[in-house]
């Protein structure tokens, strides 16, 4: 690299942003010196290539999960050296073996360039960041127009977004994904066909719900009302949010009129493991429901025995053939609570791709992330070129096309749908690194999604429950001596909930015990746990507003 240069980022407003308890005094500018000498500003946006004018190397880590190809035959490795002209050294790691694997890089201080997908929350960001600075700093990158100019857009569209990635120091420490419309990823699907079979209403009450799931139960010994996984989903969500608890699980900090609290610290919350255990007593809910994951339940419903399940769209159930038999569940009411709620997407999903605080070129990993940071970019990252869609990036297995207004890839026995292609052969996965979903749709080879069968289902499903949808508790940083504290509270609480939830369901422990549960919970330190979360959420919303 030749001259520099010196830009100094002033963090005044972000330092507006204090979104957590007791920030300190933070400091007003920072300055980071940034070099635009070895890229390249030629182009057609967003997909201005090469980034860099020579090859450069960099070095990313990866968890590999189970449908993940080898990462030297993806597209998207193939693509960033043949057409950004940064060169890929990856070190792709088992997903069982990442969370010991993440910890060894950080202790022993042997961090990668880059680290995408690591699962890191904002505890992780705050320790890693702002404490042990051993991630770099990015907003210096972010906030320079040449270099993430779509970056800056999003965030202007979406203050929330910037609040929750940035830390008391008033520093961002990794990109995410900005959820930029209404949805949610808890979807329950009930088999619309059944109900027609069998002359039953769409349910709009936790009791409506129970009495078609014995209906359903009566179809033949091998139906299986409701399936679901605790692995993959959070089958509680409908129960949970009848009842008057606007959560996805039992564990979760949510906030209700204000206040923050935890469900299963709830007395409230004794009539969702009084209704979960009804079902998975008399045979309704799947005996598996605790040991299977998002495979076994959709090998279950391509055997056409399952009422209920739990999935991320109806394309993906049955195999994909049957998708428009099924119909999206909507919130339901109760007995307890008149008020039809869902759990809505964060602002943010934190950190998908982080920098170490030495890192090899940080202008131009920032600078390819900030494609994806628009429709066109998003589409690419997610699910590679296509035919009609930028063809001169196709390499290796890419390239999809629409037939008869149905997404194709050439598909395989190993990979025999669009999730399992894309990751086999496409991306890193599946639902994209980082970015800005600005749109539930967008065009593929000229065609809107919402003119696609099946992109048109699910924009109306979305468009059904949007109307219900509810803020979840913010990412929110806390000042190290409170985050030390909650670290030290939150795994016996977690543990001990997760524990009982599953006795309470199955029937391993009596709710007799319900009042001995929640002194347990006391006992552990979940009142000064929520308290902590409380005053973290009273100053974001404070700084928010």
């Amino acid at each position: 690299m030749t001259r520099r240069f010196l830009i100094t980022v002033a963090l005044v407003a972000a330092a507006g942003l204090a979104f957590a308890s007791g920030a300190t005094d933070q400091e007003a500018a920072t300055a980071t010196q940034v070099d635009l000498d070895y890229l390249n500003f030629e182009g057609t946006p967003p997909f201005v290539m090469p980034i860099a004018k020579e090859p450069v190397t960099v070095s990313f880590a990866i968890p590999k999960g189970p449908t993940n190809g080898p990462w030297d035959e993806l597209w998207f490795w193939q693509w960033l050296e043949e057409q950004a002209n940064i060169v890929p050294d990856v070190e792709q790691i088992d997903s069982g073996g990442w969370a010991e694997k993440r910890s060894i890089m950080f202790a022993s201080n042997t961090l990668p360039d880059v680290i995408m997908q690591g699962g890191f929350t904002a505890s992780d960001i705050m320790r890693f960041g702002q404490i042990e600075k051993q991630l770099m700093a990015l907003n210096p990158f972010i906030d320079h127009e040449r270099i993430a100019p779509n970056m800056q857009a999003v965030f202007a569209r979406v203050p929330r977004a910037r609040a929750e990635i940035t830390n008391p120091d008033g520093n961002i420490y990794g990109l995410p994904t900005v959820i930029d419309y209404p949805d949610t990823s808890q979807r329950f699907y009930i088999n619309q066909k059944w109900l027609d079979e069998m002359g039953l209403s769409y349910p709009s009450t936790l009791d409506d719900l129970y009495s078609v799931l014995k209906a359903f139960a009566g179809r033949g010994p091998d139906i299986i009302p409701f399936t679901a996984s605790f692995k993959s989903f959070k089958p509680g969500t409908p129960v949970l949010n009848a009842i008057g608890l606007p959560a996805a699980s039992v564990g979760d900090l949510v906030v209700k009129d204000g206040r923050v609290l935890i469900p299963a610290a709830e007395p409230m919350v004794i009539e969702y493991y009084r209704y979960m255990n009804k079902l998975y007593a008399e045979g309704l809910l799947d005996r598996d429901i605790f040991t299977q994951d998002i495979t076994a339940t959709r090998a279950k419903s391509a055997l056409h025995t399952v009422g209920l399940i739990t999935e991320w769209a109806p394309a993906l159930i049955a195999g994909g053939g049957t998708w428009e038999e099924w119909r999206i569940l909507l919130p339901l009411t109760s007995e307890f609570n008149g008020s039809r709620t869902w759990t809505g997407p964060p602002a943010v999903s934190l950190a998908g791709v982080v920098l170490s605080a030495k890192a090899n070129y940080p202008e131009a990993v920032i600078r390819l992330f900030d494609m994806s940071f628009t429709d066109a970019g998003r589409v690419l990252f997610r699910q590679g070129p296509g035919r009609d869609f930028h063809p001169e990036f196709i390499t290796g297995k890419g390239g999809w096309w629409v037939e008869d207004l149905f997404m194709q890839y050439h598909f395989t026995s190993e990979a025999p749908n669009i999730p399992s292609y894309i990751n086999r052969y496409i991306t890193p996965g599946y639902k994209g690194l980082v970015g800005a979903r600005q749109s539930i749709v967008g065009e593929w080879a000229g065609v809107p999604l919402t003119e696609l069968p099946r992109g048109k289902a699910f924009r109306d499903e979305m468009d059904e429950i949007r109307v219900f949808l509810v803020p979840p508790y913010p990412n929110v940083y806390l000042q190290e001596e409170r985050l030390n504290r909650a670290i030290e509270l939150q795994t016996p609480i977690e543990d001990y909930i997760a524990t009982m939830e599953a006795k309470f369901i199955v029937g391993d422990a009596s709710l007799d015990d319900f009042d001995q549960y929640l002194d347990e919970l006391k006992a552990l330190g979940v009142e000064e746990y929520i308290e902590i979360y409380q005053d973290a959420y009273d100053g974001f919303s404070a700084n928010l507003n």
